[in-house]
């Protein structure tokens, strides 16, 4: 006895069409290659990975900014005096 599985109608029309053109899997294939299937440059990945400069746990901080040196300003931040009567 053989036991049949579902296949729904979707993947049946699939099937059909892959069998009626055959030249879609290559299609595919050769999409699938220009984004996956590339050798890895592992000097550049290096590379990459040592100028990664690391992030804070908690972006929102008050401290002094490493990217532009400066102390973010806003109410909470910094010198609110101006803000007062």
């Amino acid at each position: 006895m053989q036991i049949r599985y579902y296949e729904s109608d979707v993947t049946l029309f699939l099937r059909d069409v892959v069998a009626a053109h055959p030249e879609i899997q290559e299609s595919q294939r050769e999409g699938r290659a220009m984004f996956w299937d590339h050798k890895v440059d592992f000097e550049a990945l290096e590379r990459e990975h040592q100028s990664e400069v690391p992030m804070k746990g908690y972006p929102y901080d008050s401290t002094v900014s490493a990217k532009t040196g400066l102390v973010p300003f806003g109410p909470g931040l910094g010198d609110e005096s101006r803000f007062s009567d």
